[in-house]
């Protein structure tokens, strides 16, 4: 199935071919046979052969996405997605991965994406879960410590931090 997860998701054509309602059942699978059968086995042939006889070919991405994650739970695979402010070097991401993949005992497989935004360090967003260790998150953070402090209430608007454990007059 991984080379029907490859042309479905390089060939947006084939997908509306095989929704066509005005191209017949048999032309379709006749199609799919030729594309698919070279390079599949007949059971991954059938299968799909058999979504465009019961008219179901409107969800095989997500039947197809769903393939793809057990096949990487299966295999031991990860597909973190990596942000980070800059262009990462070719050290850099292999750096990153060793560690990943050293910490989560899997293989990774990682996507790159660059957001300015972060202003620095990373952020993995990797098996529902999220490591944030960019600078915008340590900055905001900061901001939420700064702002906790407390208005006494004195009408002097004596204001007290607890990190700075002093009073400032506002």
């Amino acid at each position: 199935l991984i080379f029907i997860v490859e042309t479905f998701s390089s060939n947006s054509e084939l997908k509306e071919f095989l929704i066509s309602p005005i191209i017949n059942k048999s032309d379709k699978q006749d199609v799919l046979g030729k594309l698919f059968s070279p390079h599949c086995e007949i059971t991954s042939v059938d299968f799909i052969k058999m979504l465009v006889d019961c008219g179901r070919m409107n969800i095989i991405n997500e039947i197809l996405n769903q393939f793809v994650i057990i096949f990487d739970k299966k295999n031991n695979i990860a597909k973190p997605i990596i942000t980070s402010a800059v262009e990462l070097n070719e050290n850099q991401k292999e750096t990153i991965l060793a560690k990943l993949s050293s910490k989560l005992s899997k293989t990774i497989k990682p996507e790159y994406v660059v957001n300015p935004d972060i202003i620095g360090g990373l952020i993995i967003d990797i098996e529902d879960k999220t490591i944030d260790f960019s600078l915008k998150s340590k900055f905001d953070n900061m901001k939420k410590t700064f702002s906790k402090g407390y208005r006494s209430n004195s009408s002097r608007g004596l204001y007290c931090h607890p990190f700075f454990n002093m009073s400032i007059i506002t």
